[in-house]
């Protein structure tokens, strides 16, 4: 781009070649974010739980979309999600650290929201941990409600302490 902006893109996780790129950014992401929140052994445990290659491998199987983002060619954060009965449920979007405000989050959000609308589904939901200010306050900035509080036993004596967020989205009125 001649602005001087980055340019941000999006690729979708395809194949079982690409699940380490996501497993190395959630390592990365989890353990700078989540450390200060929930402990080391958790967010440990968590990783194992949910973004190891086996678990990731088990989610695209099951009809979760992984899209990672590219800043300048960089991998710099990602996004998965799902369809549910009547809604678009996003269980991970996360970004660099160095590389949040600066749209990405938005832009990987933007798929999320052109899946349910072409699936003509109006609501998108996510839990996020109730300490994590800095993702609530994004989250609400792109319109999402709190719904509920929700805590959810994991295992191992760990628990997921959440605030259940929802977005409705607008009809398009022709």
């Amino acid at each position: 781009m001649s602005n001087g902006q980055n340019m941000i893109s999006v690729s979708k996780l395809f194949f079982a070649d690409d699940i380490p790129l996501v497993v190395t950014l959630a390592e990365e992401i989890w353990s700078e974010c989540f450390t200060p929140i929930i402990g080391e052994a958790q967010v440990r445990y968590m990783l194992d739980l949910f973004q190891s290659h086996s678990a990731i491998q088990q989610q695209l199987n099951n009809g979760t979309h992984y899209y990672i983002a590219l800043l300048d060619q960089e991998p710099v954060g990602y996004i998965a999600f799902s369809k549910e009965a009547n809604a678009v449920f996003v269980s991970k979007l996360y970004v660099k650290s160095e590389r949040r405000k600066q749209g990405i989050a938005k832009h990987l959000f933007s798929f999320a929201k052109a899946y349910a609308r072409f699936g003509d589904i109006k609501k998108i939901y996510l839990t996020v941990n109730k300490r994590n200010e800095i993702a609530i306050t994004a989250y609400k900035s792109m319109g999402f409600k709190n719904i509920a509080d929700v805590t959810k036993e994991i295992g191992e004596g760990f628990v997921m302490d959440d605030y259940h967020l929802e977005l409705e989205l607008e009809t398009d009125k022709k």
